[in-house]
């Protein structure tokens, strides 16, 4: 897994935050987090992880690594943005707009 947490506080209490609102959301966070730690296969990519403005989601640069094991170099940006119930956009604590539909409080990755 390659990960980089560059906001150890923020991510804890994004976790905490999540936890509050139910074993669901905890899950769909985690499932996230996951998803970008393994993006692009094992051992290919670094994401950063960095506090976003808005307060329950993240901001993250994806990092290619070299088939020969130099450092990793910057790919993409993009976010891991939270949605609550009722949030189409704008509004705290999302201020993006949710376009599947999905009611559910959960974490989506944009780019």
């Amino acid at each position: 897994m390659s990960l980089e947490i560059l906001c150890p506080e923020h991510l804890e209490a994004v976790r905490a935050f999540a936890d509050r609102v139910g074993p669901a959301a905890r899950a769909d966070l985690e499932e996230r987090l996951n998803y970008l730690a393994n993006y692009g296969g094992a051992g290919r990519t670094v994401c950063r992880l960095i506090q976003d403005f808005a307060p329950q989601s993240f901001r993250f640069r994806m990092c290619r690594v070299p088939p020969d094991g130099g450092p990793p170099t910057h790919w993409f940006d993009g976010g891991l943005i939270y949605h609550g119930p009722g949030s189409t956009g704008g509004a705290f604590p999302t201020l993006a707009v949710e376009v599947s539909g999905d009611p559910r409080p959960h974490w989506s990755v944009h780019t």
